[in-house]
């Protein structure tokens, strides 16, 4: 009896512990969005202003973030994240491969095709990122 009043007790309080939590985070947002920050709207949130073919393109996020320029370094940035993880994939293979057993699981698995697939729309999401890039 000790121990379930014990337990309830502890549900409890982390029951309110965590509802206190919650309230600090919703508290945050509230003072940022009150601050003195140029007003905009939240319905615009998300949007996308462009100048023309083939030009820096801002991405405008929520209110309070930085904002994003969509350039030639920011493609190659992105083109080398997609390369790094192309890599991984390739690397992570080699060395499943190497294990018989791994390879036994993996091909049971469908880890191979999924791999593949990754791999993929890697390199199609980077033949998108190339043709965005000025010349």
């Amino acid at each position: 009896m000790i121990k379930l009043t014990a337990l309830l007790c502890f549900v409890a309080f982390a029951f309110c512990a965590n509802s206190q939590e919650k309230q600090d985070i919703n508290t945050r947002i509230n003072k940022v969005d009150n601050s003195t920050q140029p007003l905009k709207s939240k319905s615009n949130s998300g949007s996308v202003s462009k100048n023309g073919q083939n030009t820096p393109v801002t991405i405008s996020k929520k209110a309070g973030e930085s904002q994003v320029i969509h350039n030639d370094a920011y493609y190659q940035n992105e083109i080398q994240k997609i390369d790094n993880n192309i890599a991984s994939i390739n690397t992570k293979i080699a060395y499943v491969n190497a294990d018989p057993v791994e390879k036994a699981n993996a091909t049971a698995s469908g880890w191979f095709e999924d791999m593949n697939l990754f791999k993929t729309k890697l390199s199609a999401q980077k033949v998108l990122l190339q043709g965005k890039l000025t010349k």
